[in-house]
């Protein structure tokens, strides 16, 4: 998954979590010093090891059938959740997100990792 930073100052995701579940919304927590800056894009990958990619990894997939995907703020703001997306069946080298960036409705694109957007 890919975060986008749309504000012109850096975003701290220290200690905010991603999760697939309302059962468990803590069940992925930003190490400390994660940090997005102004206009910059954040990779996340969603799976169980630190694989080749290097960067961050999560401790749990994505379904390819479809499922949400939540932020969710940290511990001593509640863990709130901030922000989420839910998406259907997914297909191979296609991905899931808003065009234009930032504002536009969520759709099917190609993947652009760390560039805007494509349709």
């Amino acid at each position: 998954m890919e975060l986008y930073n749309r504000s012109d100052s850096e975003v701290e995701l220290s200690g905010m979590y991603l999760s697939d579940s309302t059962d468990k919304l803590r069940k992925w927590k930003f190490p400390e010093g994660t940090i997005i800056s102004e206009g910059a894009y954040l990779l996340v990958w969603a799976e169980y090891d630190d694989g080749d990619e290097g960067g961050l990894h999560t401790n749990f997939r994505l379904s390819g059938d479809g499922e949400r995907l939540f932020l969710i703020d940290r511990d001593d703001r509640g863990n709130r959740i901030l922000d989420f997306v839910e998406f259907g069946p997914q297909r191979p080298d296609i991905s899931y997100g808003r065009h234009p960036d930032e504002v536009g409705e969520f759709q099917l694109m190609y993947v652009t990792p760390g560039r805007n957007n494509k349709k």
